[in-house]
């Protein structure tokens, strides 16, 4: 290698070095330790399972959990909303939620809502729908239906 050739390599190194160095850290930006990363066991979910929905400036994932799970009494959900600019404390999803079946049959009776966070802006939990027989229900088309958040009256989660 001459000295010419020695003099030009250093410039295109140090460029790589810093588009590796911005490309790592816009990719990781804002990503936060999640249930995944916590130590905390989690039941694998198929993500044909989650539904995502928004109302207002609240952000809502339904995940249906009965397909990983054995509960012939209730149809299960885990729920996340998340925000910047609501106070997620004044609704309560045992109180504001219910199931509908594509036959009509409506479940709003004795939901509970069973809280893993209440951090302000960041609430999830289990929301669990007693049914005379999940499984059946399961197997047919019906909506998880959450009324009354931030001005929208019916946010509908389906599963088909």
């Amino acid at each position: 290698m001459d000295k010419k050739n020695r003099k030009m390599w250093w410039p295109w190194a140090l460029l790589i070095i810093v588009i590796g160095s911005a490309a790592y850290f816009f990719l990781t930006a804002g990503v936060e330790e999640g249930p995944e990363n916590s130590g905390i066991e989690q039941s694998p979910v198929d993500v044909k399972y989650d539904r995502m929905g928004i109302a207002g400036n609240v952000n809502i994932i339904a995940t249906y959990l009965n397909p990983t799970s054995i509960d012939n009494q209730n149809l299960n959900f885990k729920l996340a909303f998340e925000t910047h600019s609501v106070k997620l404390g004044q609704y309560k999803p045992d109180k504001i939620s219910q199931i509908e079946t594509e036959s009509g049959v409506i479940f709003k009776e004795d939901i509970v809502w069973k809280p893993e966070s209440e951090e302000g802006h960041h609430v999830s939990g289990i929301l669990s729908v007693p049914v005379q027989d999940s499984a059946k229900v399961g197997e047919a088309n019906f909506t998880l239906v959450i009324k009354n958040i931030e001005g929208v009256e019916r946010l509908e989660f389906n599963w088909k």
